[in-house]
């Protein structure tokens, strides 16, 4: 069930998440900056890949309670 909402995240709420300015890149390139050079592309991923999880996570937890309440 898990890939499930994946899949719904990836394809229906992400792209609409992208719009909003948390979810911008240029919000976290300031924050890349402050680490050494050295370490910033594995940041940048570690960053992307936690924002992945718990975005994919909460929109589980609204689809849940959407099907619970209808």
């Amino acid at each position: 069930m898990e890939n499930l909402f994946e899949w719904l995240y990836d394809h229906y709420a992400e792209p609409q998440l992208r719009v909003l300015p948390a979810f911008q890149e240029e919000l976290l390139r300031p924050v890349i900056r402050l680490a050494p050079e050295e370490d910033r592309i594995i940041l940048a991923d570690q960053l992307t890949t936690l924002q992945m999880h718990w975005c994919t996570a909460a929109f589980q937890i609204g689809v849940q309670l959407g099907v619970r309440l209808s």
